[in-house]
């Protein structure tokens, strides 16, 4: 017998009753230097896989390097 369970993974914003995914994907580090096409094309497909899976909340910052410029290039 196969059977699905749905979890509810996200919170609410108390002020705003916006709802906010309790997973997201971390950027430090894995994403701070990218140089050869191969690592490039497994964050690529990281970042693919992660969308597809519904999930929106991606961690960076300006000390992550250039985990951010590497995020929002899709590359």
């Amino acid at each position: 017998i196969n059977s699905w369970v749905e979890l509810n993974l996200t919170l609410v914003d108390k002020d705003t009753g916006e709802m906010v995914p309790i997973i997201g994907l971390g950027t430090a580090r894995r994403y701070e230097k990218v140089d050869n096409p191969a690592d490039r094309q497994q964050l690529k497909d990281t970042l693919a896989r992660f969308s597809q899976s519904g999930l929106t909340i991606v961690d960076s910052a300006p000390s992550y390097g250039e985990a951010e410029a590497v995020v929002g290039s899709g590359q």
